[in-house]
């Protein structure tokens, strides 16, 4: 039971290696002890969200916020996120460790000015240089912007870098960056018939070559076929959906802009294809959080009003209480909307398109559908 447990919780594709005959071989030559690493290895990109999570939640700063920002554009190509989405958080949480620690120099103020006599801050209120995490250790003051120890002040910073680190690592000597030309082939991602459902690694002969006849035939057929794909597409698509695929095109481009046929496969007609990352339920549950934290603790979070238990006794709700709860249920509507709207794939991957081309696209190969089309 541990063992199929461990299995399921692995990423194959991390450890694979030159040579390797089927998908899953690493597994039969690996103990149990070693599942639980490659379990936790596997899983890196989930601590690094716990990490950023922990960072923002510990300091609510602008740089923590962004790190948060980067992790979920990290997330629009999961799993393969490019090396400068990695760079650049790294650079980022290590340019904040190295501010705060710049900062505590006697000539920087708590106010962000540089003078060269120590003076109290007579600013009253919180500084701007507290929005950028950029605080003074030394004792708690009325403005609770200061920390006791530089411990207590880099420590979610550093778990950050940490996990950065390692998902670099991971990147790095993981099998499917390690054998990129290789793993990122289209046809391996295809979602009928699976590619491993006979335990074999090379489902299609010419789909592993990097040189010879069989790529320069495959790779003409490849883009045919994405080249209908995508006309059949716009056929149906609207033009909120074509704004969507344009920025989040542009968006990916910037972030790894040395492969930009890599992700031609991710997208069908809403352009949100496995495996970019589904967190509908993940932001379902946090509005639902949030909003009972607003329902049950008006009062204490607000300082002001009724309690909106209080409101609904008395059927008398003032126009903050009125203007949250729409903005919160408008939250939960458009959650749902988006999660039609890139799980409308089904319907094609399922067969059930009205379309002919993309019926003959996902049910024949390559060479028929171009056959077919151009016949």
């Amino acid at each position: 039971k541990v063992r199929e447990v461990c299995c399921d919780l692995i990423d194959d594709f991390l450890f694979i290696d030159r040579g390797a005959k089927t998908l899953f071989e690493h597994r039969r030559i690996s103990s149990l002890p070693g599942l639980f690493c490659k379990v936790a290895w596997s899983q890196m990109t989930l601590l690094l969200i716990v990490a950023t999570l922990l960072q923002f939640m510990e300091y609510r700063s602008v740089p923590a916020a962004m790190s948060v920002a980067g992790v979920c554009l990290a997330l629009a190509v999961y799993p393969h996120v490019p090396w400068r989405a990695w760079q650049l958080l790294y650079r980022l949480n290590s340019g904040v460790v190295f501010a705060k620690i710049l900062f505590q120099l006697p000539i920087f103020s708590q106010d962000g000015s540089i003078t060269l006599i120590q003076e109290k801050c007579k600013y009253e209120g919180v500084p701007w240089t507290a929005l950028f995490g950029l605080v003074k250790t030394t004792c708690l003051t009325a403005d609770g912007v200061r920390d006791a120890t530089l411990a207590g002040m880099l420590w979610a910073d550093l778990f950050v870098c940490a996990m950065v680190l390692l998902n670099m690592l991971v990147a790095l000597h993981g099998g499917r960056c390690k054998w990129k030309q290789d793993f990122q082939d289209p046809l391996l991602w295809e979602d009928a018939p699976a590619p491993f459902a006979d335990d074999s690694l090379q489902p299609v002969a010419h789909a592993r070559t990097q040189r010879g006849t069989e790529q320069d035939v495959a790779v003409p057929q490849m883009l045919q076929r994405n080249a209908m794909l995508q006309m059949s597409n716009d056929k149906h698509l609207s033009w909120i959906t074509r704004i969507h695929y344009w920025v989040w095109l542009a968006t990916v481009k910037f972030v790894d802009p040395e492969s930009p046929r890599d992700f031609e496969h991710f997208m069908s007609s809403s352009t949100m294809r496995r495996p970019s990352k589904d967190l509908y339920a993940q932001r379902f549950i946090i509005v639902l959080v949030l909003l009972g934290m607003l329902v049950f603790n008006w009062f204490s979070m607000t300082g002001e009003g009724r309690s909106i238990e209080e409101a609904l006794s008395s059927n008398h709700f003032d126009g903050t209480q009125v203007g949250v709860l729409i903005l919160f249920m408008l939250l939960i509507v458009c959650d749902r909307m988006l999660y039609t709207w890139y799980r409308s794939d089904l319907c094609v991957e399922a067969g059930e398109a009205d379309a002919p081309a993309q019926n003959m696209i996902f049910t024949e190969g390559a060479e028929g559908a171009v056959r077919n089309s151009t016949s």
